[in-house]
């Protein structure tokens, strides 16, 4: 079996729903990611991101380069990071970046030998947004920063063409053999190996019993990709313990 790799098709850039794209970054809350892609018109603040679909009948689709700026947007969010600050940080990077998802750039995290520009970014977005905790807090990052870089790069590969993201690896210690890549699937969750998505493994194997042997014998893939691509679907999408 061969990889499925999507060059016209428009889904070829992932396609991921708000309560999947939650389950993946590992965040709690599908109402906030739908927040992230909307705004608070009543607060008077816009989208934090720019989604590459359209919205279809007030449903947000998102791509993978959406999903990895979710993942980021999560991460400073936990960190106490304010929706003003972040919204305004979003919009500088975007201006100075010139991309419509830097926070799924690598760039992101470079530096002029004279500043960082991710904590420069943030700095400024909390001044425009007056927000002094946040300063505080942005300042403090300074010292901190090759932690949070390695938190947020961490298990993500990009094009060094592009400087985006293009394959995550969502929980490499440990599900390594797991990879999300828009060129594969559909953006699905799927093995390394031969891109068989694990919604499709998962489902093989609760028809067959769970017999992870007979599955990766009909899949021809390892029996421990196999027994990682079924944990990690009912780890992340049933909530239920692995195996």
């Amino acid at each position: 079996m061969s990889v499925v790799r999507l060059k016209e098709n428009p889904l070829a850039l992932g396609f991921y729903t708000a309560s999947e794209a939650a389950k993946l970054v590992q965040f709690s809350s599908t109402a906030k990611v739908y927040a992230w892609l909307r705004g608070w018109p009543n607060r008077q603040i816009g989208p934090v991101l720019k989604r590459q679909y359209v919205p279809v009948h007030n449903m947000e689709e998102l791509s993978f380069l959406d999903l990895m700026e979710v993942r980021f947007v999560r991460y400073f969010r936990e960190q106490k990071v304010g929706w003003r600050t972040l919204h305004a940080a979003a919009a500088e990077a975007r201006k100075e970046l010139k991309t419509d998802h830097p926070f799924a750039s690598n760039k992101i995290f470079a530096t002029d030998g004279k500043r960082i520009y991710l904590v420069d970014l943030l700095r400024r977005g909390a001044e425009s947004a007056d927000d002094e905790r946040a300063m505080d807090l942005i300042t403090k990052q300074y010292e901190i920063y090759e932690a949070i870089k390695a938190s947020l790069v961490k298990g993500v590969e990009f094009d060094p063409r592009t400087h985006m993201a293009d394959r995550w690896y969502p929980r490499p210690e440990k599900f390594p053999a797991i990879i999300i890549d828009p060129k594969i699937a559909y953006g699905r969750p799927a093995t390394s190996l031969k891109g068989v998505p694990t919604e499709a493994l998962y489902d093989a194997w609760k028809a067959e019993e769970e017999d992870f042997s007979l599955v990766a014998e009909w899949f021809e893939l390892p029996i421990r990709d196999v027994r990682q691509a079924v944990n990690f679907h009912r780890t992340v999408f049933h909530a239920q313990n692995s195996h």
